[in-house]
Protein backbone atom coordinates (compact mmCIF):
# COMPACT_ATOMS: atom_id res chain seq x y z
CA UNK A 1 0.00 0.00 0.00
CA UNK A 2 2.79 2.44 0.83
CA UNK A 3 4.36 1.79 -2.57
CA UNK A 4 1.02 2.42 -4.30
CA UNK A 5 0.67 5.73 -2.45
CA UNK A 6 4.20 6.77 -3.43
CA UNK A 7 3.46 5.97 -7.09
CA UNK A 8 0.21 7.95 -6.83
CA UNK A 9 2.11 10.92 -5.41
CA UNK A 10 4.57 10.79 -8.33
CA UNK A 11 1.62 10.75 -10.76
CA UNK A 12 0.02 13.79 -9.12
CA UNK A 13 3.31 15.69 -8.94
CA UNK A 14 4.07 15.03 -12.61
CA UNK A 15 0.75 16.58 -13.64
CA UNK A 16 0.96 19.78 -11.57
CA UNK A 17 0.84 22.73 -13.93
CA UNK A 18 -1.56 24.96 -15.81
CA UNK A 19 -4.79 25.75 -13.98
CA UNK A 20 -3.82 23.86 -10.82
CA UNK A 21 -0.45 25.58 -10.45
CA UNK A 22 -2.03 28.94 -11.21
CA UNK A 23 -4.61 28.37 -8.48
CA UNK A 24 -1.91 27.64 -5.90
CA UNK A 25 0.02 30.73 -6.91
CA UNK A 26 -3.13 32.83 -6.66
CA UNK A 27 -3.49 31.61 -3.09
CA UNK A 28 -0.05 33.10 -2.43
CA UNK A 29 2.00 29.90 -2.28
CA UNK A 30 5.55 30.07 -3.61
CA UNK A 31 7.35 27.28 -5.39
CA UNK A 32 9.32 26.28 -2.31
CA UNK A 33 6.11 25.70 -0.28
CA UNK A 34 4.56 23.74 -3.14
CA UNK A 35 7.64 21.52 -3.28
CA UNK A 36 8.03 21.12 0.48
CA UNK A 37 4.44 20.01 1.00
CA UNK A 38 4.37 17.91 -2.17
CA UNK A 39 1.28 19.49 -3.72
CA UNK A 40 0.10 17.95 -6.97
CA UNK A 41 -2.78 17.69 -9.41
CA UNK A 42 -5.20 14.86 -10.17
CA UNK A 43 -6.17 15.15 -13.87
CA UNK A 44 -9.77 15.07 -15.13
CA UNK A 45 -9.30 11.61 -16.64
CA UNK A 46 -11.34 8.78 -15.08
CA UNK A 47 -8.60 6.21 -15.58
CA UNK A 48 -5.33 8.11 -15.84
CA UNK A 49 -4.07 6.88 -12.48
CA UNK A 50 -5.30 3.35 -13.21
CA UNK A 51 -3.19 3.26 -16.36
CA UNK A 52 -0.19 4.75 -14.56
CA UNK A 53 -0.35 2.22 -11.74
CA UNK A 54 -0.88 -0.61 -14.25
CA UNK A 55 2.31 0.42 -16.03
CA UNK A 56 4.12 -0.09 -12.71
CA UNK A 57 2.60 -3.51 -12.09
CA UNK A 58 -0.11 -2.40 -9.66
CA UNK A 59 -3.52 -4.09 -10.00
CA UNK A 60 -6.68 -1.93 -9.68
CA UNK A 61 -7.75 -3.71 -6.50
CA UNK A 62 -4.50 -2.65 -4.85
CA UNK A 63 -5.33 0.94 -5.74
CA UNK A 64 -8.76 0.53 -4.14
CA UNK A 65 -7.19 -0.83 -0.95
CA UNK A 66 -4.83 2.16 -0.88
CA UNK A 67 -7.81 4.52 -1.19
CA UNK A 68 -6.83 6.16 -4.50
CA UNK A 69 -9.11 4.18 -6.83
CA UNK A 70 -12.81 3.32 -6.60
CA UNK A 71 -14.76 0.32 -7.80
CA UNK A 72 -18.39 0.21 -8.80
CA UNK A 73 -20.16 -2.78 -10.32
CA UNK A 74 -16.87 -4.31 -11.32
CA UNK A 75 -15.52 -1.17 -12.99
CA UNK A 76 -12.59 0.83 -11.62
CA UNK A 77 -11.95 4.57 -11.85
CA UNK A 78 -9.79 7.28 -10.26
CA UNK A 79 -11.04 8.59 -6.91
CA UNK A 80 -9.61 12.11 -7.36
CA UNK A 81 -10.25 14.03 -10.59
CA UNK A 82 -9.53 17.67 -11.49
CA UNK A 83 -8.33 18.48 -8.02
CA UNK A 84 -5.27 19.90 -6.28
CA UNK A 85 -3.80 17.13 -4.10
CA UNK A 86 -2.24 17.25 -0.64
CA UNK A 87 -0.37 14.16 0.56
CA UNK A 88 -1.05 13.27 4.21
CA UNK A 89 1.98 11.98 6.10
CA UNK A 90 2.16 9.92 9.26
CA UNK A 91 4.62 10.80 12.08
CA UNK A 92 7.28 8.74 10.28
CA UNK A 93 6.96 10.91 7.18
CA UNK A 94 5.28 8.22 5.05
CA UNK A 95 2.42 9.08 2.69
CA UNK A 96 -0.69 7.33 4.03
CA UNK A 97 -3.53 9.24 2.33
CA UNK A 98 -4.51 12.26 0.26
CA UNK A 99 -6.83 15.21 0.55
CA UNK A 100 -7.87 16.84 -2.73
CA UNK A 101 -9.34 20.30 -3.30
CA UNK A 102 -11.82 20.75 -6.17
CA UNK A 103 -10.93 23.28 -8.86
CA UNK A 104 -14.42 23.41 -10.40
CA UNK A 105 -16.85 25.58 -8.42
CA UNK A 106 -19.72 23.11 -8.79
CA UNK A 107 -17.67 20.07 -7.80
CA UNK A 108 -18.70 18.80 -4.37
CA UNK A 109 -17.41 18.17 -1.84
CA UNK A 110 -14.87 20.96 -2.01
CA UNK A 111 -12.37 18.80 -0.12
CA UNK A 112 -12.33 15.05 -0.72
CA UNK A 113 -10.35 12.73 1.56
CA UNK A 114 -9.02 9.24 1.11
CA UNK A 115 -11.15 6.71 2.98
CA UNK A 116 -9.78 5.56 6.30
CA UNK A 117 -7.55 2.51 6.04
CA UNK A 118 -5.26 0.51 8.31
CA UNK A 119 -2.64 3.22 7.72
CA UNK A 120 -4.90 6.28 7.77
CA UNK A 121 -7.05 7.30 10.72
CA UNK A 122 -7.92 11.00 10.69
CA UNK A 123 -8.08 11.35 14.46
CA UNK A 124 -4.55 9.95 14.84
CA UNK A 125 -2.74 12.34 12.49
CA UNK A 126 -2.02 16.04 12.15
CA UNK A 127 -1.39 17.63 8.78
CA UNK A 128 2.13 19.05 8.63
CA UNK A 129 3.27 17.31 11.81
CA UNK A 130 6.49 15.69 10.49
CA UNK A 131 7.65 19.06 9.13
CA UNK A 132 6.53 21.01 12.22
CA UNK A 133 7.79 18.65 14.91
CA UNK A 134 11.29 20.14 15.25
CA UNK A 135 9.96 23.70 15.49
CA UNK A 136 7.37 22.62 18.06
CA UNK A 137 10.14 21.11 20.16
CA UNK A 138 12.37 24.18 19.84
CA UNK A 139 9.62 26.74 20.50
CA UNK A 140 7.70 24.53 22.96
CA UNK A 141 4.41 25.50 21.38
CA UNK A 142 2.13 24.38 18.54
CA UNK A 143 -0.21 26.44 16.37
CA UNK A 144 -3.27 24.33 15.63
CA UNK A 145 -5.47 25.36 12.69
CA UNK A 146 -8.31 23.88 10.64
CA UNK A 147 -7.23 24.14 7.03
CA UNK A 148 -4.41 22.56 5.06
CA UNK A 149 -3.80 25.85 3.24
CA UNK A 150 -3.55 27.55 6.63
CA UNK A 151 -0.67 25.27 7.62
CA UNK A 152 1.27 25.86 4.40
CA UNK A 153 0.67 29.63 4.56
CA UNK A 154 1.87 29.84 8.18
CA UNK A 155 4.98 27.81 7.38
CA UNK A 156 5.70 30.12 4.45
CA UNK A 157 5.39 33.12 6.78
CA UNK A 158 7.84 31.55 9.24
CA UNK A 159 5.43 29.93 11.72
CA UNK A 160 6.81 26.47 11.14
CA UNK A 161 5.24 25.05 14.32
CA UNK A 162 1.79 25.03 12.64
CA UNK A 163 -0.26 21.87 12.16
CA UNK A 164 -3.87 21.19 11.15
CA UNK A 165 -6.50 18.85 12.54
CA UNK A 166 -7.98 16.48 9.97
CA UNK A 167 -11.44 16.61 11.53
CA UNK A 168 -13.65 19.19 13.19
CA UNK A 169 -11.53 19.64 16.32
CA UNK A 170 -8.42 18.43 18.12
CA UNK A 171 -8.58 14.79 19.23
CA UNK A 172 -6.98 13.22 22.29
CA UNK A 173 -4.58 11.27 20.06
CA UNK A 174 -3.53 14.42 18.21
CA UNK A 175 -2.93 16.21 21.51
CA UNK A 176 -0.76 13.26 22.53
CA UNK A 177 1.34 13.73 19.39
CA UNK A 178 1.93 17.37 20.31
CA UNK A 179 2.88 16.40 23.86
CA UNK A 180 5.41 13.92 22.47
CA UNK A 181 6.94 16.83 20.56
CA UNK A 182 7.37 18.67 23.91
CA UNK A 183 4.73 21.32 23.25
CA UNK A 184 3.89 23.23 26.42
CA UNK A 185 1.49 25.73 24.83
CA UNK A 186 -1.27 25.29 22.26
CA UNK A 187 -2.57 28.18 20.18
CA UNK A 188 -5.90 27.23 18.61
CA UNK A 189 -6.74 29.27 15.51
CA UNK A 190 -10.04 27.92 14.23
CA UNK A 191 -12.72 29.73 12.23
CA UNK A 192 -14.46 32.66 13.90
CA UNK A 193 -17.95 31.30 13.15
CA UNK A 194 -20.13 29.16 15.40
CA UNK A 195 -18.56 25.94 14.12
CA UNK A 196 -15.11 27.32 14.88
CA UNK A 197 -16.10 28.29 18.42
CA UNK A 198 -17.56 24.83 18.94
CA UNK A 199 -14.36 23.22 17.65
CA UNK A 200 -12.26 25.37 19.99
CA UNK A 201 -14.36 24.44 23.02
CA UNK A 202 -14.35 20.74 22.07
CA UNK A 203 -10.57 20.89 21.90
CA UNK A 204 -10.35 22.68 25.25
CA UNK A 205 -12.61 20.07 26.86
CA UNK A 206 -10.21 17.23 26.15
CA UNK A 207 -8.63 15.77 29.27
CA UNK A 208 -5.31 15.68 27.41
CA UNK A 209 -5.61 19.41 26.64
CA UNK A 210 -5.22 20.07 30.38
CA UNK A 211 -1.55 19.20 30.04
CA UNK A 212 -0.99 22.42 28.05
CA UNK A 213 -1.45 26.13 28.45
CA UNK A 214 -4.09 26.76 25.80
CA UNK A 215 -4.86 30.02 23.99
CA UNK A 216 -7.50 30.96 21.42
CA UNK A 217 -6.23 33.03 18.48
CA UNK A 218 -8.81 35.42 17.02
CA UNK A 219 -8.01 37.07 13.67
CA UNK A 220 -9.54 40.41 12.68
CA UNK A 221 -12.49 40.30 10.36
CA UNK A 222 -12.93 36.55 10.77
CA UNK A 223 -10.04 35.84 8.41
CA UNK A 224 -8.30 32.48 8.16
CA UNK A 225 -4.52 32.28 8.61
CA UNK A 226 -4.26 31.34 4.93
CA UNK A 227 -5.88 34.64 3.91
CA UNK A 228 -3.00 36.58 5.49
CA UNK A 229 -0.56 35.25 2.92
CA UNK A 230 -1.99 37.65 0.34
CA UNK A 231 -1.55 40.69 2.60
CA UNK A 232 1.76 42.57 2.68
CA UNK A 233 1.64 42.69 6.48
CA UNK A 234 0.15 39.23 6.92
CA UNK A 235 2.99 37.95 9.08
CA UNK A 236 2.79 40.97 11.37
CA UNK A 237 -0.97 40.56 11.69
CA UNK A 238 -0.65 36.97 12.76
CA UNK A 239 2.11 37.83 15.23
CA UNK A 240 -0.19 40.48 16.70
CA UNK A 241 -3.02 37.93 16.93
CA UNK A 242 -0.73 35.52 18.78
CA UNK A 243 0.28 38.26 21.22
CA UNK A 244 -3.38 39.09 21.83
CA UNK A 245 -4.50 35.45 22.04
CA UNK A 246 -7.02 34.82 24.79
CA UNK A 247 -6.03 32.40 27.55
CA UNK A 248 -8.43 29.52 27.99
CA UNK A 249 -10.20 31.13 30.95
CA UNK A 250 -10.86 34.40 29.13
CA UNK A 251 -12.02 32.62 25.98
CA UNK A 252 -14.40 30.33 27.84
CA UNK A 253 -15.96 33.24 29.71
CA UNK A 254 -16.24 35.37 26.56
CA UNK A 255 -18.05 32.61 24.66
CA UNK A 256 -20.35 31.80 27.61
CA UNK A 257 -21.32 35.44 28.18
CA UNK A 258 -21.55 36.54 24.55
CA UNK A 259 -24.77 38.49 23.94
CA UNK A 260 -25.85 38.40 27.59
CA UNK A 261 -26.51 41.19 30.08
CA UNK A 262 -24.56 40.21 33.18
CA UNK A 263 -26.63 42.57 35.33
CA UNK A 264 -29.61 40.24 34.94
CA UNK A 265 -29.75 37.26 37.33
CA UNK A 266 -31.14 34.89 34.70
CA UNK A 267 -28.23 35.73 32.38
CA UNK A 268 -25.75 35.14 35.18
CA UNK A 269 -27.38 31.76 35.66
CA UNK A 270 -26.90 30.94 31.96
CA UNK A 271 -23.20 31.77 32.20
CA UNK A 272 -22.83 29.54 35.25
CA UNK A 273 -24.62 26.68 33.49
CA UNK A 274 -22.35 27.01 30.44
CA UNK A 275 -19.15 27.10 32.52
CA UNK A 276 -20.14 24.55 35.16
CA UNK A 277 -18.43 21.51 33.54
CA UNK A 278 -15.06 23.27 33.64
CA UNK A 279 -15.56 24.75 37.12
CA UNK A 280 -15.09 21.32 38.66
CA UNK A 281 -12.14 19.01 38.29
CA UNK A 282 -10.78 15.80 39.74
CA UNK A 283 -7.34 17.40 39.74
CA UNK A 284 -6.59 19.10 43.09
CA UNK A 285 -4.35 21.76 41.54
CA UNK A 286 -6.14 22.52 38.27
CA UNK A 287 -4.94 26.02 37.34
CA UNK A 288 -7.75 26.65 34.87
CA UNK A 289 -10.44 25.82 37.44
CA UNK A 290 -9.03 28.22 40.00
CA UNK A 291 -8.61 31.04 37.48
CA UNK A 292 -12.06 30.43 36.01
CA UNK A 293 -13.63 30.55 39.47
CA UNK A 294 -11.88 33.85 40.16
CA UNK A 295 -13.13 35.20 36.82
CA UNK A 296 -16.72 34.13 37.54
CA UNK A 297 -16.67 35.56 41.06
CA UNK A 298 -15.41 38.91 39.83
CA UNK A 299 -17.51 39.22 36.67
CA UNK A 300 -20.79 37.96 38.10
CA UNK A 301 -20.47 39.57 41.52
CA UNK A 302 -20.67 36.30 43.45
CA UNK A 303 -19.08 35.49 46.76
CA UNK A 304 -16.69 32.51 46.82
CA UNK A 305 -19.06 30.73 49.22
CA UNK A 306 -22.05 31.23 46.90
CA UNK A 307 -20.14 29.78 43.95
CA UNK A 308 -18.94 26.77 45.93
CA UNK A 309 -22.48 26.13 47.22
CA UNK A 310 -23.80 26.28 43.64
CA UNK A 311 -21.19 23.81 42.41
CA UNK A 312 -21.81 21.49 45.37
CA UNK A 313 -25.54 21.43 44.62
CA UNK A 314 -24.87 20.74 40.94
CA UNK A 315 -22.79 17.70 41.88
CA UNK A 316 -25.47 16.18 44.13
CA UNK A 317 -27.05 13.11 42.51
CA UNK A 318 -30.60 13.84 41.52
CA UNK A 319 -33.16 12.00 43.61
CA UNK A 320 -35.02 9.41 41.64
CA UNK A 321 -38.48 10.58 40.77
CA UNK A 322 -41.43 8.54 42.14
CA UNK A 323 -43.09 6.27 39.67
CA UNK A 324 -46.21 7.66 38.07
CA UNK A 325 -48.12 4.51 39.01
CA UNK A 326 -48.10 4.00 42.82
CA UNK A 327 -47.42 0.59 44.28
CA UNK A 328 -50.74 -0.80 45.35
CA UNK A 329 -50.87 -4.03 47.39
CA UNK A 330 -53.89 -5.08 49.44
CA UNK A 331 -55.29 -1.58 49.54
CA UNK A 332 -51.97 0.09 50.38
CA UNK A 333 -50.75 2.98 48.22
CA UNK A 334 -47.22 3.78 49.32
CA UNK A 335 -45.01 4.83 46.34
CA UNK A 336 -42.25 6.00 48.69
CA UNK A 337 -41.55 2.56 50.18
CA UNK A 338 -38.24 0.94 49.43
CA UNK A 339 -38.34 -2.61 48.16
CA UNK A 340 -37.02 -4.16 51.38
CA UNK A 341 -39.40 -2.26 53.60
CA UNK A 342 -42.33 -3.16 51.37
CA UNK A 343 -41.46 -6.85 51.60
CA UNK A 344 -41.29 -6.67 55.42
CA UNK A 345 -44.69 -5.02 55.62
CA UNK A 346 -46.19 -7.63 53.33
CA UNK A 347 -44.82 -10.34 55.64
CA UNK A 348 -46.50 -8.67 58.63
CA UNK A 349 -49.81 -8.37 56.77
CA UNK A 350 -49.63 -12.03 55.79
CA UNK A 351 -48.95 -12.93 59.43
CA UNK A 352 -51.96 -10.93 60.63
CA UNK A 353 -54.22 -12.66 58.16
CA UNK A 354 -53.05 -16.02 59.46
CA UNK A 355 -53.96 -15.47 63.14
CA UNK A 356 -57.34 -16.51 64.55
CA UNK A 357 -60.05 -13.87 64.26
CA UNK A 358 -60.44 -13.49 68.03
CA UNK A 359 -56.72 -12.65 68.40
CA UNK A 360 -56.59 -10.25 65.43
CA UNK A 361 -57.15 -7.01 67.40
CA UNK A 362 -54.53 -7.95 69.99
CA UNK A 363 -51.96 -8.75 67.26
CA UNK A 364 -52.76 -5.56 65.36
CA UNK A 365 -52.16 -3.44 68.46
CA UNK A 366 -48.88 -5.32 69.05
CA UNK A 367 -47.65 -4.64 65.48
CA UNK A 368 -48.61 -0.99 65.73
Amino acid sequence: TLQVLELTQAYFRNHLGGEALQYLQQRGLNQQSIEQFGLGYAPQSRDGLIQYLHSHGVAPQEGVEAGVLMEREGRYFDRFRHRVTFPILDPLGRIVAFTARALAKDDNPKYLNSPETALFKKSLLLYGYPRARQSIRERQRALVVEGLFDVIALHQMGFTEAVAVLGSSLSAEQAHLLKRADAAELYLSFDADEAGRKATLQSLNLDTARRFLVYAVLLEGGKDPGDLLLLPDGKERFEAALSAALPEVEYRFEVASSGLDLRRPEHKQRVLEALRPRLVSSEPFDRVVEKLKAKVIGALGLSPRALEDYLARSLEPRRSQPKTEPVSVIGLSRPDLTEKRLLRELDVIALLYSVPEEEFVQWALYVE
